[in-house]
């Protein structure tokens, strides 16, 4: 049978032995999943392993094995290299047999494990994290979007992944915008702000229906690669857990110790919303929903307080170890909060190229009759603009699936009363 443009097949799983020994073990693997996350530096990889040939002991497999695998994706063949991380779930089914999982580590994640970064870097976040990953992962990798600012700054032998994680977290764009570090199972290494991520085109629309469908199975089967199979809604305006976190309104209180000066900074979720990009184009709160007279964002629920010492490198111009921008913690955490206001997991039909930081269009259809003189049918409020957050994509039986999580940090349509215009 040929591969439709989002089947797979397995075309070799080799496993290679600390002893230089080589096997395919492809008819030994019957699932595989692939995780990946835009809060996640690396990827994960399990291999779910039927074994009746007692490879634990006769290879064997000690957690030192390398692991060769290549998928089929239509007319594209996809090659990656792993490492065996450890073996889990052990099941012994009878005296001949046993099912396992082979959970597999990149190669950067094993040179992450053995290496400690200790070098001082000065410039701009972006070649920073450049470096670390040449320098001590072996990895180039194309950044085709700087972070502002220059940096003075020393990482303390910390892990690769460790360091990169700290400079991401310091690194904005000229909107004062965060920055995400990931990696994806065919797109690799990544550093993006959430401004290009957001105003990327949408990669999918998908749809969620209700009733029984009428269109013949072949009909079905085309629809089905723009269908939700099935979805749930994992958080939906979540604002009191991120009133909590700061998300709407937080201060910074800021003290140099090198000039004994002290500022105070504030971040207002509404005064902020308009100047950076958003999934949409209406706030999550508005200004009409007060407690005690007071709308929400104009409370300081989350107060920081820091150090800096600006004459540490003798030059201005440089934001030093001690001294971070004034802006990023504040800004940063609260805008990387925001998404966690709608989350929705769902159940599409699998292909390689949908991974995190692609942006999606959900449609589904209302929960109740349209009984308030709109004639919609989709329910305003939740359908809109995604940002793909977490993928495993789930291949078993050659039936290719991904379960996602899609978050959102506006809405759409301004909310209205029942039944208004």
């Amino acid at each position: 049978m040929s591969l439709g443009k989002f089947d797979y097949s397995v075309e070799s799983v080799q496993l290679t032995s600390s002893t230089g020994q080589k096997l395919d073990i492809k008819d030994l693997v019957i699932s595989i999943d692939i995780y990946e996350s835009l809060l996640s530096p690396y990827i994960k990889i399990e291999l779910g392993i039927t074994d009746a040939s007692n490879l634990l002991e006769t290879v064997p497999i000690l957690g030192q094995e390398k692991v060769d695998l290549v998928l089929l994706e239509g007319k594209t063949k996809i090659k990656k290299t792993f490492y065996v991380g450890s073996v889990a779930n052990y099941i012994r089914a009878n005296n001949q047999a046993a099912m396992y999982t082979l959970k597999l580590i990149t190669p950067e994640q094993m040179m992450n494990s053995l290496r400690l970064v200790s070098h001082a870097y000065t410039g701009k976040i972006s070649d920073a994290v450049k470096g670390v990953m040449k320098d001590y992962l072996n990895k180039n990798i194309d950044v085709t979007e700087d972070t502002v600012g220059n940096y003075k700054l020393v990482i303390p032998n910390w892990n690769p992944y460790q360091a990169i994680d700290w400079l991401t977290r310091k690194a904005m764009d000229k909107n004062q915008t965060p920055f995400a570090f990931y990696e994806t199972f065919t797109g690799g290494h990544r550093l993006q702000s959430y401004t290009t991520l957001f105003n990327q085109k949408t990669y999918n629309k998908f749809v969620h229906k209700g009733g029984t469908a009428t269109k013949t199975d072949a009909e079905q089967l085309q629809a089905s690669y723009n269908v939700a199979i099935e979805y749930d809604i994992r958080d939906y305006s979540n604002t009191y857990k991120n009133t909590l976190r700061g998300a709407f309104g937080s201060a910074m209180h800021t003290v140099d110790i090198s000039t004994r000066s002290y500022k105070l900074l504030k971040y207002d979720y509404l005064k902020d919303f308009d100047k950076k990009a958003h999934l949409d184009k209406v706030p999550f709160i508005n200004k009409d929903f007060k407690v005690e007279n007071k709308p929400i964002n104009e409370y300081d629920s989350v107060h920081y307080v820091t150090n800096k010492n600006s004459k540490a490198w003798g030059n201005a111009s440089y934001i030093n170890y001690n001294n971070e921008a004034e802006f990023t913690k504040l800004e940063a955490d609260a805008y990387v909060y925001q998404l966690g206001l709608t989350t929705i997991n769902m159940v599409v039909r699998g292909r390689t190229d949908l991974y995190p930081g692609k942006i999606i269009e959900f449609e589904v259809d209302r929960d109740r009759p349209s009984v308030y003189g709109n004639a919609k049918d989709s329910n305003e409020y939740i359908s809109g603009r995604y940002l793909v957050m977490h993928t495993h994509h789930k291949m078993v039986d050659g039936k290719y699936t991904i379960i996602m999580d899609v978050v959102r940090d506006s809405l759409g349509k301004k909310v209205k009363q029942r039944g208004g215009k």
